[in-house]
């Protein structure tokens, strides 16, 4: 089941320094956060969520389904 969890993309942003400055408000689940003086709590507030996503690598199931 380890397996499961290492398929998660973007593992902490991957390079931090990509993460843009900017001086507009940082919306995250109706939070404000300030890119330029919060980023360690961006970060922390991001990887610590659960992320959802939809499967990779396999076709859309939809497409799978005969056409009623």
């Amino acid at each position: 089941m380890d397996a499961a969890t290492l398929t998660y993309d973007t593992l902490r942003f991957g390079e931090f320094e990509d993460f843009p400055e900017t001086a507009e408000p940082v919306w995250i689940l109706g939070r404000e956060f300030s890119a330029l003086t919060e980023r360690d709590e961006i970060l922390s507030d991001v990887t610590s969520r659960l992320w959802f996503t939809y499967r990779k690598n396999f076709s859309a199931h939809w497409r799978n389904r005969p056409h009623i």
